[in-house]
């Protein structure tokens, strides 16, 4: 499958057709792993651009569309041709079709007003009879609950679940949810339930195959639509061009200042890792001993992480809890100690062996992870590496972590570890990464020596 690329964000490029074949195929393989797909036009890319959070959804997810005549505008701008126009309005119908016919997929309504997800699904119903349309909930959550509302969606299992709360929120609000969801692929679809409920009139067609939805819908609705697209469109395109002169001047600055100090860093890291991989190796055997003697389950254990510009990579570290432990979260959640509500921890958390206790207090569960340097998912200094359900919870702002690899040890690691609230370990990786240098690298990890030896704020 062909992709362009605008303000880092990865997009498919398939006809419509194409595309909704491969929605089908996604929502009716294996449920076990709930697909979450995208459709981005001008407006979510400027969200994108400065909404690292948003970013990140979009980067997580197994499909991203172009919606509109701007991202084609970009594109062809960019030299990366001309998509077709794959949009959730005019592919509804087209799985409607599908779902009323013999197997077709099944789907879920959520989002709206109140009353715009049914009167949606019974227009839909009425014209195409047979359409498996399991469920249809507005996105205020008025007559029932939203915890009520995503058991009933559990329940009903179906194919599709398609979710108009708005971008950026109808993305992360899946992203949150995604585990728990029992779809097989889940999306966000904007604003389309209205038009399908007859609340709002679509354009006509000559006006959508010529690329002028938007007047159209700036005329049905301009008070709230003024601001996205007199102001919107210009400024996206006008980011293209800033982006696309920055990308060349880039290219021409390649082998110079940037990539040689990010080259110097890299061949650092290499010798740090292996240097002391070999001289730490009596420690770690010792650790691994104490483990298998202290408790039953691995010596290692194996972890899904985010690293530089959202990438997921496995962390390894030297097991501290009982084999049980995630299955045990769930229920000491409201006995989280850490402000913000993003990180969990505990300073007395049952679920940690008595070994466990002692190689994190002293932070030698983390020596593993000198593989993860050696190999590049990490640094040696940096923010540390948050776990995929903690990014989706992310503002802006903690976003800015995710432009560097994260490291075994930064700036609030040595500066109270633990014991600091996310919002100040926040600030403190922000600051680090802004700093970001071989010297400030350097006394770093100077620093953390004595702060793993004093052994506070570790829990």
């Amino acid at each position: 499958m062909k992709y362009l690329e605008i303000f880092g964000v990865s997009i498919d490029t398939p006809s419509i057709s194409a595309a909704v074949s491969s929605v089908v195929d996604l929502a009716k393989g294996e449920k076990s792993q709930c697909s979450q797909l995208a459709f981005v036009n001008a407006d979510c890319l400027n969200i994108a651009f400065n909404d690292w959070s948003y970013k990140y959804t979009l980067d997580q997810c197994e499909r991203v569309f172009a919606d509109g005549q701007g991202v084609r505008m970009a594109a062809r701008a960019t030299g990366q041709g001309s998509p077709a126009n794959v949009n959730g309005t005019d592919m509804f119908p087209m799985l409607c079709a599908l779902s009323a016919g013999t197997g077709g997929p099944t789907l879920y309504l959520l989002g709206g007003k109140p009353g715009v997800a049914m009167r949606c699904a019974d227009a839909m119903r009425a014209r195409y009879p047979g359409v498996q349309i399991l469920g249809a909930e507005d996105g205020y959550f008025s007559e029932r609950t939203e915890e009520e509302v995503l058991s009933d969606i559990a329940n009903c299992r179906p194919d599709i679940l398609l979710v108009a709360m708005g971008a950026p929120l109808q993305e992360q609000w899946i992203a949150k949810h995604r585990e728990h969801l029992g779809a097989g692929v889940a999306m966000g679809v904007g604003g389309l339930f209205d038009f399908y409920s007859g609340d709002v009139a679509r354009a006509p067609l000559f006006m959508r195959r010529a690329g002028f939805e938007w007047v159209w819908r700036l005329a049905m609705e301009p008070r709230r639509l003024a601001r996205r697209y007199l102001l919107g469109n210009p400024l996206f395109l006008s980011r293209v061009w800033q982006h696309r002169k920055d990308d060349r001047s880039v290219k021409r600055r390649m082998g110079n200042g940037a990539v040689r100090t990010d080259r110097r860093r890299r061949i650092t890291d290499i010798a740090v890792s292996s240097v002391a991989l070999a001289a730490l190796s009596p420690i770690l055997a010792l650790a691994a001993l104490a483990i298998r003697i202290d408790s039953p389950g691995p010596i290692l254990f194996v972890q899904e992480r985010v690293g530089r510009d959202g990438k997921l990579f496995s962390l390894i570290k030297l097991r501290t809890m009982h084999t049980d432990a995630e299955a045990r979260k769930q229920a000491l959640v409201d006995a989280n100690e850490m402000d913000g509500g993003v990180l969990f921890k505990m300073k007395n958390d049952p679920r940690i062996t008595r070994v466990g206790g002692f190689l994190r207090k002293y932070s030698i569960d983390e020596l593993p992870q000198l593989v993860n340097i050696f190999k590049g998912d990490m640094a040696v200094a940096g923010p540390r590496p948050a776990l995929p359900q903690e990014v989706a919870l992310y503002g802006s702002d903690a976003c800015e972590r995710l432009r560097v690899r994260p490291g075994l040890t930064g700036l609030w690691q040595v500066s109270g570890r633990s014991a600091l609230p996310f919002k100040e370990q926040v600030r403190l990786d922000i600051e680090n990464v802004a700093r970001r240098s071989q010297r400030f690298d350097a006394l770093l990890m100077l620093r953390t020596v004595p702060a793993v030896l004093k052994g506070d704020g570790a829990w």
